[in-house]
Parts: structure tokens; sequence; C-alpha cells
């Protein structure tokens, strides 16, 4: 496609894949973004989906080397009852700001058989949330915190270069509203370093406005991700919460189960993670606050069966992405969940 574009018209009820190559035949690295343009209608809605398959081999946004190319798969769905013309594209440029017109929106969206997250940027979280009050179906489990934690963060496109990577800033607004950003480790403040400047970008996943925030500080963030009540084949333990989610073979696929164990802080403990969770395996060293870059690493145990990431505002250096805590589920002011979309 290369600064070019391509108009695609699809049929009422119909959905298409697109297959293209981004091209950077320069010598020097450049960031760019695959970008959608609505023709027919001239606005989207519900019904009409833009985004990344996700298998797709490359991302539709991030940096590109020089004279070097990536191939990206698109899906675009329409469920009206009229056909669609779009217009796709690629831009380039030399910094993280691609500075689209007003009419083109960039890809960020995937396509498939995954969990989605939902942000609100610059909005108030007021009120206490509770696994009682959240829908199993949802909120993130503790594999899709992981997930959405390595792909955004340490990928190509994220906080690493050549191998060196850096840690993402903190909301650090005791306000507890999202978006807001401050470096990694900052004392609470009642002021709010909004997401679009450059403090603010701090708490991005990807270090720009492209990534997911609130993952470090804010409020302290429920997963769906649980204990067993006792030793041997898992038993769901509801504790004094989340005793609306009823644990079966069709519920099973909403929820990540651990063994029993009465430790928190010990190799016991997190003997019990599973692999790729961000639990376990981000532990340097035992005692509750050896997780990565110094964050909270207390497991789940027979007193507190529920997980819960990311820190509090005024949690300081411990608050991380790769923070986690035990909880028993019940609702307070600093507790949150993160809202999910369920895309197929």
């Amino acid at each position: 496609m290369g600064g070019k574009y391509e108009r695609i018209t699809i049929n009422a009820k119909d959905m298409k894949t697109i297959d293209f190559n981004i091209n950077n035949n320069t010598t020097s690295n450049l960031y760019y973004g695959a970008w959608y343009e609505m023709v027919i209608p001239n606005v989207i809605n519900d019904d009409i989906i833009i985004a990344k398959y996700v298998n797709s081999e490359d991302d539709t946004f991030g940096l590109i080397n020089s004279n070097s190319s990536k191939k990206v798969t698109l899906v675009v769905s329409n469920n009206t009852n009229s056909n669609i013309t779009i217009n796709i594209g690629v831009a380039y440029s030399k910094t993280s700001s691609l500075n689209l017109p007003i009419n083109r929106e960039l890809i960020t969206g995937e396509y498939g058989n995954f969990n989605l997250s939902l942000m609100v940027r610059n909005g108030s979280v007021s009120g206490a949330v509770s696994l009682t009050n959240i829908l199993p179906n949802s909120s993130f489990e503790n594999t899709g915190w992981s997930g959405c934690s390595y792909n955004t963060t340490y990928k190509k496109y994220g906080r690493c270069t050549n191998g060196s990577c850096t840690e993402i800033g903190i909301n650090n607004n005791s306000s507890y509203t999202t978006g807001c950003g401050a470096s990694p480790g900052s004392s609470s403040s009642g002021t709010c370093n909004a997401y679009n400047t450059s403090t603010g970008m701090l708490a991005s996943t990807t270090g720009n406005i492209y990534g997911i925030y609130d993952m470090s500080g804010g409020a302290y963030e429920y997963v769906m991700g649980n204990m067993s009540k006792s030793s041997g084949s898992y038993t769901y333990y509801a504790q004094s919460a989340g005793s609306n989610f009823s644990y079966s073979s069709t519920t099973a696929k909403y929820i990540d189960t651990y063994a029993y164990g009465t430790s928190y802080t010990d190799q016991t403990a997190y003997n019990r993670a599973r692999l790729g969770d961000a639990t376990g395996e981000v532990v340097s060293s035992r005692g509750g606050v050896g997780g990565w870059y110094n964050d909270y690493a207390t497991f789940v145990y027979s007193s507190l069966s529920w997980f819960r990431h990311g820190g509090l505002y005024s949690d300081g250096s411990r608050a991380g992405v790769f923070g986690f805590l035990s909880d028993n589920g019940n609702a307070f002011t600093n507790r949150s969940a993160r809202a999910v979309l369920l895309a197929f």
C-alpha cells in the first residue's frame, strides 16, 4: 500500500480478510500505522468491524526498520443491511505521532476468539467494585491480564529497544481518574497528567497514546483468578465474594483456577502459578515485593482466594503492570475491574 490507499466495498452481511504489505524502502527506521476512512456510510457504527486479524503476522502499528517490510491481515465485517465502502491505507512518520487527518482512524483492535480490553480515558472511577457485581465473562481472567501486559509492553512496538526495556509509569492520581500518568514510582498526587501529554504517556504500555493505560496504579484491578477451596481437584472458592458465579464445565473458560495452598510469599506459593500468567515467572525474589521492578508479589492462599493486579495510585514503586496481590474479592472504594469485550 505504501503511502497510498485502497478503496474496498463489502457487501451487506458479509466479511472480508485483507492481506497487505507495509514497506519501508528508506534508510531510516519509521513509525507506521494502518488506518481506515469511512466513505459509505461516512461514520462507523456498531455493526461494522475493522480490525487486525488475531493471527496476523505483524501488527497494524508500530516501528518498522529501514529497508524492511511487514505483512498485516485485516478483517472487515459488515453486519448492516447495506453495502459499505471504506478506504484503507498506511501512514508513516519519523516520530510516534502519526498526525492522521480527523476523518482517518488508526486500526488498533483485533478480531478473533479473544478478549479485547476496553479503556475509558479521563473518566472518573466511582463507587466500590466487588466480584459479586462483575459478570464473569466481562472481566479479565488472570491470563488475560498477563497477555495484555506482555503483548503490549514487551513486543517490538512496546517498551523495549535492542533488548533493553523500561518500566511502565504509574497512574498516581488520588481521585482515581483514568488515563493519568507519571514516572514509575511517583508519589500520589491530586494532579492528572492527561494521557495525551508527554508525562501522561509514560503510563501507557507502549509509551505513546496507542497503548493501554491504568495498568499500573490508579485502583487495584480484580481479575477472574481463583484458588481452590481445598487440596485435590479444583473446588470453586467464592470466599466472601464471587457468589454470583457458578463454576461448571460451561463457565470454566471464564476463570483461571489455581491449586490450594496456605503460603503466599514463598517458593511453594509461586510454584502454584500457571506458566504465562505473569505471576510466578515474574518473581525475582521471595518475600512479597520481589516482582519485576520490585512490584508486589503476593500469591492467592487459604485466607485470600482472588487475584488483583496493578497496584494503587499511592503504592509508588510497588505498583506495576507485573504486580499481583491476593484478595477476598469484597467491595472497596479502591478496587476496580477492567471491562472486556468478547469478540468471535
